[in-house]
């Protein structure tokens, strides 16, 4: 666990182009230099100076902004372990020296071994083998270990697959990544942004920080601001709890990816916890009182706090039955087939005992008679077997014991063959269904202040 820095180098984008070889490097044809003044020049990006102090930092005047940016995050809190820099045969990777102290540009290995690389490149056949060498004594004085890795231009199959495998290979789990947008072809940050995205699940990425050297973009063309795409970072943990949500109905992680206030948070924290083990619906609307103070206008706050007010809501306003079977539904989507059975038998039996009893939820006593009730409705709708296999299957799903109910044909099924269940849940979910459109009995108890017993509780 660490942070990784992660840069881009390209061509150079200031020499001009040779009208014949269109070369953006140095020519050697005395006739196109004739042509077009400074065809022979630079074979580096300009040099611009970077403003960090917005960053507690400095000015750095180099033409490669992942130098600044690398001196920059070494001059704070935390700064990076590895460096990884991507690039491809024909990328200026000779200037990843003006990273280096000033004292260490003249060294002679350093000479060297840059005059190699700058020769290779303009011949456009820079190999791993040299660039391993150069990541190796650039980190001998760089403080920070260095790779440089040729990944291609992007825009084949087999590019990007390269391109994969690099960053995968340097990114650790756990890890905090920097992205320097800056330089080359910009299919590539993009398709970065994308495998980080991924990573964030496959190796637990902490937070990811893209960062752009913003050439020309301020008023003052002497400077050159940095961005930091903070949005980014946000957007993404914003996704992650909007998917969680989904797939799992767990509304936490909204309120986290809102930025709210610990109290607030706290609430919503207590209140989910009510809500899946005990639901309590008196809770609800505290939590929707504190939720109503909360009015963010940008993304993405406003929409993570509108979906958190209308999740909680429904704890409130949805019967408790139907906010059980979207959960058995939603687990049996994921193949979490335990789950999905024992949700499913439990929103049949919390529906029976609204329609069927006037006993108070929760008691042994009322899901005794709302049983027998279901038993009797469901045989005169020729139910009976649906709701008897259901229970079977349930039992030996909660319990792992075998019963009477294992010899019928259709429990049989369903506990060896998924496509069994799902024929045996899609009929568990038409006999609930038929059981909610069923009126409820009116109670003397409202359920504003009842105590509603846990869908994963009394499996009996």
């Amino acid at each position: 666990m660490g942070k990784v820095l992660i840069s881009f180098i390209g061509r150079p984008e200031s020499a001009a182009r040779c009208r014949e070889c269109h070369s953006v490097l140095q020519c050697s044809n005395p006739e196109c230099a004739r042509a077009t003044p400074g065809c022979e020049g630079e074979t580096s990006y300009r040099t611009a100076t970077y403003d960090f102090t917005t960053d507690n930092g400095t000015t750095y005047t180099t033409p490669l902004f992942g130098a600044a940016l690398l001196k920059h995050l070494q001059s704070q809190p935390n700064p990076p372990e590895r460096w990884l820099v991507l690039g491809t045969a024909q990328s200026i990777w000779d200037a990843l020296a003006d990273a280096l102290p000033e004292e260490k540009t003249r060294d002679p290995e350093v000479l060297c071994l840059k005059d190699e690389i700058h020769q290779r490149v303009k011949a456009g056949n820079a190999d791993p083998d040299l660039l391993k060498d150069w990541g190796a004594v650039l980190s001998k004085h760089l403080g920070v270990n260095c790779s440089c890795e040729i990944i291609g231009s992007g825009d084949s199959e087999e590019d990007q697959q390269k391109m994969w495998a690099a960053i995968d290979a340097h990114v650790e789990k756990g890890d905090h990544l920097v992205m320097d947008v800056t330089h080359a072809f910009r299919n590539l940050p993009i398709l970065a942004s994308f495998m980080i995205m991924f990573l964030r699940w496959t190796k637990e990425v902490r937070s990811v920080d893209l960062v752009y050297g913003a050439f020309r973009m301020g008023s003052d063309k002497s400077v050159t601001p940095v961005v930091h795409l903070h949005l980014c970072q946000q957007l993404l943990e914003a996704s992650e709890a909007v998917a969680i949500l989904k797939h799992t109905g767990n509304y936490v992680p909204l309120a986290s990816a809102a930025g709210l206030d610990k109290e607030t948070l706290e609430a919503v924290e207590r209140h989910a916890f009510l809500d899946e083990v005990q639901p309590i619906h008196g809770a609800t609307q505290a939590v929707l009182d504190k939720l109503q103070t909360v009015s963010p206008t940008t993304v993405p706050e406003k929409p993570l706090v509108d979906r958190l007010r209308e999740t909680v809501e429904v704890s409130a306003t949805v019967d408790l039955a139907k906010r059980m079977r979207e959960h058995a539904e939603r687990a049996k989507e994921h193949r979490e087939y335990q789950q999905a059975a024992l949700l499913l038998y439990e929103a049949i039996l919390e529906a029976g005992i609204t329609r069927f009893t006037e006993e108070e939820p929760g008691t042994e006593t009322g899901r005794n008679t709302a049983r027998e009730k279901i038993r009797d409705w469901a045989r005169m709708r020729k139910l009976k077997g649906v709701f008897e296999d259901l229970r079977c299957v349930r039992n030996r799903a909660a319990h792992a014991s075998e019963d009477e109910g294992e010899v019928r044909p259709n429990v049989k099924a369903a506990l060896e063959d998924p496509k069994a269940f799902e024929r045996l849940f899609k009929d568990g979910l038409n006999l609930l269904d038929r059981l909610l459109a069923i009126r409820p009995r009116a109670r003397a108890c409202s359920s504003s202040t009842s105590t509603t017993r846990s869908p994963r509780s009394n499996w009996k």
